[in-house]
């Protein structure tokens, strides 16, 4: 029967192709059939590097003439509306010009405490607070730098700059300021005894319980050392925050989402291309989220207890791409989870558990966990479970692999502790050698155990 509706569905979709080209065959024939026809635009690019401030010449242009839907949005179109200005940003050779690269008047630096980047940014440089620096601590250079300067990028060059105390940004849109790291830069915490505070605190609220929702904070490149002893960045109470290309090592906790100053929990903070390396402490984390509407892409934690747990209220959040990896002692303990999630409506999309016993630990909301990887090649610990439900399964597992290289007889694809959840498994990749529900062996196929 399997095999019949497998024919019946190749056939099926053979004949809407075929139905497909015919039309696209007929609407080509209505239009002249012939792709050459569609619209072009001109537009204006640079044939040579042109460094911020200068003045841009007319041999520096050029136009070329291309298919409207490749001409990007409000690119100029003609060199004499170009010629004669200045660059405000760095243009490379290539690139296309648009009215906010350009300057109809020179310009003039004349603030030291200025710099320019290779992305063309205006930054206050925290050199030119050195002056406040005590031996190797900067905690008072990037406390003035703060309220000096509301509202603007902070700049960090190499180099590495210890502070004694967190470093707060307020989530008030006339106070709040931006970090932008270089790549060794390192702000590490010094002299730190307590393990929930943040070497950088974003968003923190004012005013009683009023949250302010400032817009685009970000914490960008370079390295965050919690020097064993901290927690690297926590998101406190604002809005719109950006987590970016940034290191953190040595953390009992990398990033904690906190659920913000409002009933809500919403924070909806962006984090990106983040590399945490935890401490090796019983209960540490990579990523504690505890408030809403937060989205997280391509996130590695290791050295960590837990790669990423949800709090009860940690719900519809947005993760993608995370890797949690369990190394040393953490591998060989069979009560640790690369993944717990102890709230709703999670989304993880293609999230890996390396080497964790439990790879997704969760209690009875209704997540989703799609294309996911639970992954071991050691048997340690001599239990591994690729997901784990405390109560009933209410969640959706689908197209989500578990695999493992050894025979072990308690190896499980899943493993609940009450029957009857709504949750469903789709499509299940299962290497394991058994699976196991409530101790007892049962049939290989997960969908079969659930009642």
């Amino acid at each position: 029967m399997k095999k019949n509706n497998f024919r019946r569905l190749i056939a099926l979709s053979l004949c809407m192709l075929l139905a497909m080209l015919a039309l696209a065959s007929c609407n080509a024939g209505d239009e002249g059939g012939d792709a050459t026809e569609a619209p072009t635009v001109k537009a204006v690019r640079v044939l040579k590097d042109i460094e911020a401030g200068a003045l841009i010449a007319a041999e520096d242009l050029e136009v070329i003439e291309l298919r409207a839907v490749d001409c990007p949005i409000n690119a100029m179109e003609k060199i004499e509306d170009v010629a004669g200005n200045y660059a405000r940003t760095k243009i490379f050779a290539g690139d296309f010009i648009f009215p906010a690269k350009l300057s109809a008047t020179e310009i003039v630096e004349d603030d030291d405490s200025k710099v320019e980047v290779d992305d063309g940014i205006s930054y206050v440089l925290i050199d030119d607070y050195k002056s406040l620096v005590n031996g190797k601590d900067y905690t008072a250079a990037i406390k003035k730098a703060i309220e000096d300067n509301p509202t603007k990028t902070i700049y960090f060059p190499d180099g590495e700059y210890e502070v004694t105390e967190s470093i707060v940004i307020s989530a008030h849109p006339s106070k709040s300021v931006s970090f932008r790291l270089s790549n060794y830069a390192t702000i590490k915490a010094s002299g730190w005894t307590d393990a929930s505070a943040a070497v950088i605190r974003l968003g923190v609220g004012e005013e009683g319980d009023k949250i302010f929702e400032s817009q685009n904070v970000f914490v960008m490149g370079g390295i965050i050392d919690a020097s064993g002893a901290a927690t690297g960045i926590a998101v406190e109470g604002s809005k719109d925050v950006l987590i970016s290309n940034v290191a953190i090592k040595n953390a009992f906790c990398g990033i904690h989402i906190k659920k913000g100053n409002n009933a809500t929990a919403a924070i909806g903070a962006d984090v990106e291309n983040v590399n945490i390396t935890g401490n090796g402490a019983a209960g540490s984390v990579g990523v504690l989220v505890e408030g809403t509407n937060n989205t997280m892409t391509n996130v590695t934690a290791s050295g960590v207890s837990c790669g990423l747990k949800c709090t009860e209220t940690g719900s519809d959040n947005m993760f993608r791409s995370i890797r949690a990896i369990a190394t040393g002692a953490m591998a060989a303990d069979a009560t640790l989870a690369g993944f717990y999630d102890m709230s709703t409506g999670n989304q993880y999309d293609v999230c890996c558990s390396d080497q964790f016993a439990i790879g997704f630990l969760v209690e009875s909301g209704n997540s989703v966990y799609n294309g996911c990887l639970a992954d071991w090649w050691s048997a340690e610990n001599g239990c591994h479970v690729g997901f784990k439900a405390t109560g009933k399964l209410n969640s959706v597992i689908s197209n989500s692999t578990v695999t493992h290289a050894d025979d072990v007889a308690t190896d499980a694809y899943l493993l609940v502790g009450e029957e009857g959840g709504e949750g469903v498994v789709l499509y299940p990749i299962n290497q394991v050698q058994k699976d196991t529900y409530n101790g007892v062996l049962e049939s290989h196929c997960p969908t079969d155990i659930l009642k």
